[in-house]
């Protein structure tokens, strides 16, 4: 008999053990913080609930386990969450400036989320997006709301911002910012997402002093800072662009100034910058004006006595077979490092004679892009292969669109059947691109919106790259459709 009741014993046990289970055990492991999702709800706690441990299934109420002693920190700012998985409540303190935003309790999406910087609603063309349990915005617009200059290094991928004794950079794919040569560890590393850098909000406004509150009734970030920033991107873009002392190159020193202007060369070209002056002051006002943008210091302009030297400016293999005849400008954004402004080749008396004015054109190519390069970094544009609207742009505002080979390259294309497709465009080698006639054709769709549309549209494009149903309220194969239509209307 005693074997006997010690196995009913047993059996009872098992049996208590199996139907605790069945109460509080259902499919999912726990995370590092006890919490699992509970798709079916077989708690009936919902569909993501905590453990703790050795404690049973319970929900966090106000994100805090009653079965644990709270932190002694200060309970920190709430950001969004996916819909998908709610993020647990941090296990340890906090770790220093910049503190992420956690995850609010109640269930959040991107597009709930608003930023607002000194009471006003930053607009962004790129919403914010949750990325490991935080909220990540354009660099661009918040370091632009606090007056800053914005600088990128392609070979580093690295963005630099400054405004007055603080300089900020990271890079893309790193979750380490420098500030002032302080580096920050970040919880989610900086990313290149829709032509756009996005970084965790508290950390690109806590590097520039500013203060960051969360409020959870009406879903918005409260950015306090002590200058006033720019509403809208649909203002004016004032570029503060930070004038470092131009980078001294080997031949060329300055020489005068104008308006707008600063021009650097040598002896052997300086009878020529008066010239070069007055083809970019001329056009300062329109071209500012048209694009949104005006400059609160002077554009620097380097005039290079030869091919080699401008080649060693800008970075740019030398080939001795270039003719002296050729024209070539290059341009560099606003930075630290007194390289920022245009670059040209020299002119000569031949290239003056051009009846087509082709070195007059390319210097306002390369005014053209510093301009746009306020609006959206070219960077970020040639990352969406979207070569057309960065040089179409340039060709286009500059002119260049009419000389006597892009008219013809355009017709023939109209003539043979042989338009390339957005498709053919977009491609990431600037070779193939220019080899198409990539330059001329990128053009011609800025015409096409120009014409049709106004200029306000290429704008909006320009803020918004490849936002077509946005700025047109249609779809990209429409806009192609009706581009082409223009080329065969008006190229034949």
């Amino acid at each position: 008999m005693k074997p006997t009741r010690t196995r009913l014993i047993l059996l009872s046990v098992i049996t208590a053990i199996l139907f605790t289970q069945a109460i509080f055990a259902h499919p999912g492991k726990t995370d590092g913080s006890g919490g699992h999702r509970d798709n079916n709800n077989a708690s009936g706690l919902g569909s993501y609930h905590y453990h703790c441990g050795e404690n049973p299934a319970h929900l966090h109420p106000g994100g805090v386990c009653p079965y644990s002693t709270p932190a002694s920190t200060p309970t920190p700012i709430p950001t969004a969450q996916s819909t998908s998985a709610p993020a647990p409540p941090p296990t340890t303190a906090p770790q220093p400036t910049p503190s992420p935003l956690p995850v609010p309790v109640e269930e959040t999406t991107a597009d709930d989320i608003r930023i607002l910087i000194n009471d006003t609603e930053l607009q962004l063309d790129q919403p914010p997006i949750i990325e490991g349990g935080r909220t990540l915005v354009p660099l661009r617009a918040i370091f632009e709301a606090f007056g800053a200059a914005v600088d990128w290094d392609q070979a580093t991928q690295t963005v630099t911002a400054i405004k007055n004794d603080i300089t900020v950079s990271l890079t893309i794919g790193s979750n380490v910012l420098n500030r002032n040569g302080e580096n920050i560890t970040l919880d989610v590393p900086a990313q290149l997402i829709g032509g756009r850098t996005l970084v965790p909000a508290r950390a690109v406004a806590e590097s520039f002093g500013a203060t960051v509150d969360w409020d959870r009734d009406t879903q918005r970030v409260i950015i306090t800072y002590a200058e006033t920033p720019q509403p809208t991107p649909d203002s004016p873009i004032t570029t503060p662009t930070p004038r470092s002392t131009p980078r001294p190159f080997h031949g060329i020193s300055y020489q005068s100034s104008s308006d707008n202007f600063e021009f650097y060369t040598a002896e052997s070209v300086k009878e020529y910058i008066s010239h070069i002056s007055n083809v970019l002051e001329s056009a300062y006002t329109q071209l500012s004006e048209e694009l949104g943008v005006t400059f609160d210091g002077k554009v620097t302009v380097r005039v290079f006595p030869d091919y080699r030297g401008f080649c060693t400016a800008i970075g740019r293999a030398f080939s001795p077979n270039v003719s002296p005849n050729q024209v070539f400008g290059h341009f560099r954004a606003a930075g630290n490092d007194g390289r920022d402004g245009i670059y040209m080749t020299p002119p000569n008396s031949r290239i003056m004679r051009d009846p087509e004015n082709f070195y007059d054109k390319i210097l306002l190519h390369e005014f053209v892009h510093v301009l746009a390069e306020y609006i959206t970094p070219a960077y970020q544009l040639q990352g969406l292969n979207l070569h057309w609207l960065v040089e179409g742009l340039a060709d286009y505002k500059s002119g260049e669109i009419t000389r006597e080979y892009a008219q013809a390259a355009i017709k023939a294309g109209v003539r043979n059947n042989a338009i390339p497709s957005l498709a053919d465009l977009e491609i990431s080698s600037v070779e193939r691109f220019d080899d198409m006639g990539g330059y001329v054709f990128g053009a011609s769709i800025i015409e096409f919106i120009d014409k049709t549309y106004g200029f306000t549209k290429v704008v909006e494009l320009y803020k918004s790259p490849g936002d077509y149903n946005w700025v047109f309220g249609f779809s990209k194969s429409e806009f192609e459709r009706q581009w082409k239509q223009f080329l065969y209307e008006n190229y034949r």
